[in-house]
């Protein structure tokens, strides 16, 4: 049986049927209904049979029975409890169907009251326009309606012709498809408009269940070996150099060391704290996830702190050499450039900001760091992000084995003699250094 759409609305027999309900088209087959449970005076639970969903059944002005999106009983009746309560106060039992459009809207400004980073707001409602041009070509303007046939439509076309341009009925002329890991972007951010609307009861259940977004090639982040960040370092000039090796010892993130100030560092106690503050221009800038957290120093990293601070002629520590302001901070796009400009010179590899972070990370698993405190010391919201970095090396699982494995698997087992006594086969072990 298909997935059931919220939405749709089905006449309340006493059998349901297992024709296509997401269109809201009546049950032809007929089917009883199993583990019937009444809620309270008004609501009543059942399942049917192929489906692994409960249904709830109620009388709103009109008989309504639809899918409650729940596979075990008691997150079902919870659901039901909440109709109940809606219906005994007089209020709507069905959810609103709200519009992409209005949805996007309300989704971006959700995010604008957390304080998420203007790049996060501004590639999100980027993805969700296309999407939303590619919607309306398809017809499809209710968020309800977004399910997996339209995503795997929307995919194709992604992975064809890119993005769309101003009209929604034409794709840029010019357009290729998109890379692998920019069609999965696009497609996690209409996964996250979902999954926000299902948690603000914007939509009942999931229209779009049963799409799987494509899985890609884990991205190894390659960070510097020893060579190549000495090559760095010798190129690099004043300030640069100080900045890339501040990055190297702490694996702060790069907006992290631009939004760095004076009073941010305590020198006695040699801690960083990473936390969130307003900026000249009326923002608010804060850490990724909002997670603001105290790190340790190392005693040169302490150094260069105090280097740059003395140089500074703001509260910022790290400044722009380059501008006609004095004291005005350093932004990333100017790191990166520096680094690609020392990068060629050095005959680097990859001349990424990340490869600081990734190197440190790395290097933190290699000495057993425990991986609770490593995600508290880099500023990760789950501890399940620092797989993309443990990648270790063949010498470091040898190391592992040979230190893990017991000492007798080293020695080789005893001979062993097999002899035959009325069809049973038995074995001896044969000790030469002790003889029987």
């Amino acid at each position: 049986m298909k997935n059931v759409d919220t939405n749709a609305q089905l006449t309340d027999k006493s059998d349901l049927g297992s024709s296509d309900t997401a269109s809201g088209k009546r049950v032809s087959k007929p089917y009883a209904r199993i583990d019937s449970t009444k809620i309270g005076d008004r609501v009543v639970i059942f399942r049917i049979p192929q489906s692994p969903y409960w249904y709830a059944s109620w009388s709103d002005g009109r008989q309504i029975t639809r899918s409650l999106g729940e596979k075990k009983k008691k997150p079902a009746i919870m659901r039901a409890r909440e109709i109940g309560k809606k219906l005994t106060l007089g209020q709507s039992t069905t959810t609103p169907r709200l519009t992409i459009q209005k949805a996007i809207t309300q989704f971006i400004d959700s995010l604008n009251s957390q304080h998420r980073s203007d790049s996060t707001i501004t590639n999100y409602a980027s993805h969700l326009k296309c999407f939303e041009s590619f919607a309306q070509r398809e017809a499809v303007n209710r968020l309800d309606q977004i399910d997996a046939a339209l995503l795997e439509r929307y995919q194709l076309h992604l992975e064809k012709h890119g993005g769309l341009g101003q009209k929604a009925n034409k794709p840029k002329p010019s357009s290729r498809g998109n890379r692998p890991r920019t069609v999965r972007d696009k497609l996690k951010v209409v996964r996250r408009l979902i999954n926000w609307a299902i948690d603000r009861r914007k939509l009942d259940q999931d229209p779009s269940r049963g799409y799987q977004i494509p899985r890609g090639p884990s991205a190894k982040s390659q960070p510097y070996d020893e060579r190549e960040l000495n090559l760095l370092l010798t190129h690099s000039p004043e300030p640069w150099r100080s900045v890339f090796e501040f990055l190297i010892q702490t694996g702060l993130r790069i907006g992290e060391l631009c939004h760095l100030r004076k009073e941010d560092v305590d020198f006695q106690k040699e801690i960083l704290h990473i936390r969130a503050k307003d900026l000249e221009n009326g923002k608010r800038w804060q850490p990724k996830h909002g997670r603001e957290r105290s790190i340790p120093l190392l005693p040169r990293s302490i150094e260069l702190l105090k280097q740059a601070a003395a140089k500074s002629e703001s509260t910022w520590i790290f400044t722009n050499p380059m501008s006609q302001q004095p004291g005005k901070r350093v932004l990333g796009g100017q790191v990166s450039r520096a680094l690609k400009s020392v990068g060629k010179a050095a005959g680097l590899r990859t001349n990424k900001l990340h490869a600081f972070r990734a190197g440190f990370i790395r290097c933190m698993i290699d000495n057993n760091v425990n991986l609770l405190t490593l995600s508290e010391l880099v500023g990760h919201a789950d501890i399940k992000e620092l797989q993309a970095y443990d990648q270790r090396s063949p010498e470091n699982l040898r190391a592992a084995l040979l230190k893990a494995a017991p000492t007798h698997w080293a020695n080789p087992l005893p001979d062993t003699k097999s002899s035959q006594k009325g069809g049973v086969t038995t074995s001896t072990i044969t000790n030469e250094s002790n003889p029987a």
